[in-house]
C-alpha cells in the first residue's frame, strides 16, 4: 500500500483520481448518446425494419412529413435477388429486439429531420442499411 506523506502528493493523487472519474463519466455518457431502435418513433421503426426486410434493393415513393418518412399507398419495395451467395438478414443483438442504430441509420434519419417535408423518390439499401437516397423538396423549402 502506498503511503503519501506530503500534502502535495495527496492533492496530486486526488486530482488524478477526480479526472479519471470525470473521464469515465464522459465515456459512459457518450455510450448513452447512441441512438436505440426502441427510442425511435413508430414510423421510423417501421422504416428501419423495412430496410432490414429488403436487405438489398430500394424503397421508393415515401413521403417526408415533419422530418419523418411515411409509407404511403404509392410506396414501393423493390428487392434485388442475388443468387451468388446466401443472404442472411441481421438479427437483433438483444432478445427484446432493441439495438443501437448504425452510423448510416443515424445519418439518414438526421437528414430526414433536416429536410422536414418532401418526398423520398428512392432509398438504395445494401445489407439492410441505407446507402443513398434521392430526396425531392420544393424549391420554396430550400
Amino acid at each position: 500500500m502506498l503511503v503519501l506523506k506530503s500534502r502535495f502528493a495527496k492533492n496530486a493523487l486526488y486530482n488524478i483520481h477526480r479526472k479519471l472519474k470525470c473521464f469515465e463519466f464522459k465515456i459512459l455518457k457518450m455510450k448513452d448518446m447512441r441512438m436505440h431502435f426502441c427510442a425511435l418513433m413508430e414510423t421510423d421503426r417501421k422504416l428501419i425494419s423495412l430496410m432490414g426486410v429488403v436487405l438489398y434493393g430500394r424503397l421508393e415513393n415515401l413521403a417526408i412529413e415533419d422530418g419523418h418518412a411515411k409509407i404511403t399507398a404509392a410506396s414501393r419495395k423493390i428487392s434485388t435477388a442475388n443468387f451468388e451467395r446466401e443472404e442472411s438478414p441481421h438479427t437483433a443483438s438483444r432478445p427484446d429486439g432493441d439495438f443501437i442504430l448504425t452510423d448510416r441509420h443515424v445519418r439518414f434519419l438526421r437528414h430526414l429531420r433536416k429536410v422536414g417535408n418532401g418526398r423520398i423518390n428512392s432509398i438504395t439499401i445494401r445489407a439492410g442499411l441505407p446507402v443513398s437516397a434521392e430526396i425531392e423538396e420544393t424549391v420554396a423549402s430550400i
